[in-house]
């Protein structure tokens, strides 16, 4: 935990992009607005109507979601940060559309030695339900469902590569994929 992969495509969410765009075809990919220079972004910012979610492109600078929905909130919020923190996120950065509201479910597969065991679904609950403690409570209070392996969701989440990458790896060996709907 993690494998090399899973990590690089943390680390490299242009990477990561590409992957699921070959790979999961019912899954939409937001596209995102790429900044050299923080100027540029606040630039962007100061004449966009949207929010957005800042995101360093190295291991420089962090990521930052506005804990509003307002667009001008966020745009000052997202703003203030690109000029205090300015050479953090000098190595370039980018601006992703962020998702109102969403709600967060994990379809999960477990293989061993390479073969599917059990699939199932975290539906993740946040700040609602979750104490109040935060944004990221990791799981809180999550529900867990028991999935089939024909189950729409199932299929969906796990394409034909993540069995290939399992039959690769010995002992157990757990997959997920995170969703904002």
């Amino acid at each position: 935990f993690p494998v090399t992969i899973a990590f690089e495509l943390e680390k490299d969410g242009h990477k990561a992009k590409e992957v699921v765009k070959k790979n999961y075809p019912d899954m939409e990919v937001a596209e995102v607005k790429e900044f050299k220079t923080t100027e540029e972004g606040i630039k962007f910012l100061e004449e966009t109507e949207n929010v957005y979610v800042l995101k360093c492109e190295g291991d420089s600078g962090r990521t930052v979601v506005p804990d509003t929905n307002d667009p001008e909130q966020a745009k000052e919020q997202l703003i203030g940060v690109l000029k205090e923190e300015k050479k953090d996120f000098s190595v370039g950065f980018i601006l992703e559309q962020k998702i109102i509201d969403p709600i967060e479910f994990t379809p999960e597969i477990v293989f061993y030695d390479g073969e599917p065991v059990f699939t199932d679904v975290d539906i993740e609950s946040k700040k609602k339900g979750a104490g109040d403690t935060g944004v990221q409570v990791g799981c809180g209070t999550n529900l867990v469902v028991k999935t089939d392996f024909k189950d729409k969701i199932t299929k969906m989440a796990f394409p034909p590569i993540i069995y290939e990458t399992a039959k690769k790896r010995k002992g157990m060996y757990i997959m997920d994929a995170s969703i904002l709907w």
